[in-house]
């Protein structure tokens, strides 16, 4: 008798939600991946032979209920024992659904957490831009300036952005955590965010932090110049020499600012990109 594909992937995910599983931890006992058993449930492909025993035992039903051939349950004599879901599984929405507002609040909730990420490193090499901006301010007041403001207000920046990042990274995990081991299947005219769009953000980002370096890599150049152009300008009426150093110091902060925009962009785009993919990969596709 032929296996019947639409049978056999009802009774997988009627069974594996009676159990109380996800599909990774049902994939985890199996020795499979996570795609693998969306496929089987989804009729997109059969489990061999020996996954269909594998199955059989950790479900404690029949082979010939699995496939179809009863029309009732008929347990084994003797089940193994399936291992309660974690905590945080009990605290996730239904674990198989397709509905549009599902779907709407992953995403939603999958922007802020890229966000987040992506906030928070800006952060870490905004400290860098800051540490640069302190070490001009400290070089011009040695250089005779009577402004300290500057320099203390550097480093207040620099403190904040070290918080910002301490404080940004936890709370990224929480975003999408409510989602763990749920299955999402988006319809075939549901659009997704556009995996080309971000790939080629992405790339801007990588871009961005290529050329990062290139103006300080200028200003050291002209630092180690014999021919040295040192203007000057009045602070507090004392005449203050702007030396190549100084110019390096601005030099610096520049890249950095533009290394911080790159890093952002990557990271935001790699996070998107793999957020979306399981929609991806689970949307229907029409016939």
């Amino acid at each position: 008798m032929p296996i019947n594909p639409n049978t056999l992937a009802e009774r997988l995910l009627a069974l594996r939600r009676q159990r109380g599983l996800s599909q990774e931890e049902l994939a985890e006992q199996l020795g499979v991946s996570r795609q693998s058993v969306s496929k089987w449930e989804g009729a997109q492909s059969l489990p061999d032979l020996d996954r269909i025993a594998d199955l059989c035992r950790v479900y404690g039903v029949s082979a010939d209920y699995l496939l179809g051939i009863e029309p009732t349950l008929t347990p084994e004599p003797k089940p193994e024992p399936v291992k309660a879901p974690v905590s945080d599984a009990a605290e996730a929405p239904t674990p198989d659904t397709s509905a549009d507002d599902a779907i709407d609040a992953y995403l939603s909730a999958s922007k802020r957490r890229c966000l987040t990420v992506a906030a928070a490193s800006a952060c870490c090499v905004g400290t860098l831009v800051m540490l640069w901006q302190a070490a001009k301010s400290a070089s011009l007041l040695l250089g005779g300036s009577n402004d300290g403001l500057w320099l203390i207000l550097h480093l207040l920046l620099t403190a904040g952005c070290v918080i910002a990042a301490i404080l940004l990274f936890p709370k990224s995990g929480t975003y999408l955590r409510p989602y763990r081991g749920m299955i999402l299947r988006p319809g075939p005219d549901r659009i997704l965010p556009s995996q080309v769009k971000l790939k080629r953000l992405r790339l801007a980002g990588v871009a961005l932090c290529i050329i990062s370096p290139i103006l300080p890599i200028n200003s050291f150049i002209s630092f180690l110049s014999p021919v040295q152009y040192i203007p000057s300008f009045n602070s507090s009426g004392v005449t203050v020499r702007f030396t190549p150093l100084q110019s390096v110091f601005d030099s610096c902060s520049y890249g950095c600012a533009v290394l911080a925009a790159g890093a952002a962009l990557i990271v935001y785009c790699g996070l998107r990109l793999r957020d979306c993919k399981p929609l991806v990969d689970n949307q229907v596709r029409k016939s």
